[in-house]
């Protein structure tokens, strides 16, 4: 039993049945919401069920006038609260919205509300094709498809029993033991190779035979291909070809080569000789001969040339050195290949200095070791140590880059101004 309590303080018993029948008109008449003579207003609330408000209340009235319901899981109750169709309110924020001050709603009963969560009562289920019309109790009767016979199709009617049959002369049973015999279906296959499909479209194309081939038939189950014929004719040109000379081939001269080809590919050239030469045919091939005889007689050898009285052609021994004491052209090349440049060779001496203006360090090193006077002269440590107070780092490093090592390196001005005027002699490398 379903109660509603009042804002006056009774409790109203609806019945599951009658809160049913209640949506159920809601659906069959198009309607969301209606209200009753009691001032209870009946609101359909989607797939939720029914809910009854006392509008009564005057904060009842005010969320039925202002606020519409609709289903929502995720909201309080299953309830979501739209006002004039926008929005998204949970129940507390409704009833706040319509003049309620007492705070969060946990109990529907508590603000005289009722939530009927049933279905209505329809006639039939609408899941089958043979319902027009579910029809729902008081409210609108069900109506059920109307069953008409097509070709061949014949109804029949006994009592509350519909017979539905065949009149063909063929039954299905029958036709489908007549397709198991068939062949499902026709298609022309599609290979890589070149071909020509037989079935272009539902037309399959007739066979004909030409130049040697032959096309037969049993007129019931099969087509036969000969080329009987063609193979005959084949075997004659093979018998023939066998008896005739193979292929000639010729390799195309090189242009300025000063050959000339005798074969292009289509005829053989006639050959002609000129005196001295002759050309004689055998038979079997072609025999060029040379008549050397007044030949010999026109030659008139230029030395180192020889021309012995058997006509052979020699050399001077003693004009030309023979090959055992002489390089051959690659030999000398390869004997060349190892041999400096003649620009290395520059270059490399542009690095070195004149010996004819330079002293060699050991020669100049015999000289100053008795010259030099320590009183007047500085050595390398001490001239490094005023050095150092002198200049920069930087600065020293600058013009020292620009300069001989000192270590290993005496200027010409400093060797000359020691040795002179004990000695004019110059020295140079060994």
């Amino acid at each position: 039993m379903n109660r509603l309590n009042r804002y006056d303080g009774t409790i109203v018993p609806y019945a599951s049945s009658e809160l049913a029948a209640m949506q159920t008109r809601l659906i069959a008449q198009g309607q969301t919401s209606c209200i009753g003579n009691d001032d209870v207003a009946i609101v359909r609330v989607g797939s939720v069920g029914l809910l009854l408000v006392d509008v009564a209340w005057i904060v009842g009235r005010r969320l039925f006038e202002l606020y519409s319901p609709t289903s929502d899981s995720a909201m309080p109750f299953g309830l979501r609260w739209q006002l004039q169709n926008q929005g998204a309110y949970t129940l507390t924020q409704a009833l706040a919205g319509s003049g309620y001050a007492g705070g969060t709603v946990t109990d529907l009963s508590l603000v005289h509300m009722l939530l009927f969560t049933g279905a209505a009562l329809p006639y039939l289920e609408a899941n089958s094709n043979l319902v027009a019309a579910q029809g729902f109790v008081e409210n609108s009767p069900a109506r059920l498809m109307s069953i008409a016979a097509g070709n061949n199709i014949l109804m029949t009617k006994d009592g509350e029993v519909l017979t539905i049959s065949t009149n063909a002369d063929t039954t299905t049973k029958q036709l489908t033991e007549a397709l198991q015999l068939k062949q499902d279906s026709l298609s022309a296959g599609d290979p890589i190779q070149d071909h020509v499909p037989l079935l272009v479209g539902d037309t399959i194309l007739s066979l004909t035979g030409s130049y040697g081939v032959v096309v037969t038939s049993d007129g019931a189950k099969s087509v036969n291909l000969s080329t009987e014929g063609l193979a005959n004719d084949i075997w004659n040109l093979q018998t023939d070809v066998a008896g005739r000379q193979t292929a000639i081939l010729s390799l195309p001269s090189a242009p300025d080569s000063g050959k000339f080809d005798l074969f292009d590919g289509f005829s053989i050239k006639s050959l002609s000789a000129d005196a001295p030469l002759s050309i004689a045919n055998n038979g079997t091939s072609l025999e060029f001969s040379l008549d050397r005889t007044d030949i010999q007689k026109k030659l008139t050898p230029v030395a180192p040339i020889t021309l012995s009285a058997a006509g052979a052609l020699g050399i001077d021994s003693s004009v030309f050195a023979p090959s055992s004491s002489t390089y051959t052209k690659t030999q000398v090349d390869n004997l060349v290949k190892v041999k400096a440049t003649t620009d290395y060779v520059d270059a490399g001496l542009r690095l070195k200095a004149d010996a004819a203006t330079t002293y060699t360090k050991s020669s100049t090193d015999a000289l100053l070791s008795a010259k030099a006077d320590s009183t007047t002269t500085y050595s390398r440590d001490a001239t490094d140590a005023l050095l150092d107070v002198k200049a920069s780092v930087s600065y020293v490093n600058t013009g020292l880059g620009q300069k001989a090592d000192k270590a290993t390196t005496y200027t010409k001005t400093e060797i000359d101004k020691a040795l002179d005027p004990l000695t004019t002699k110059t020295y140079v490398d060994d």
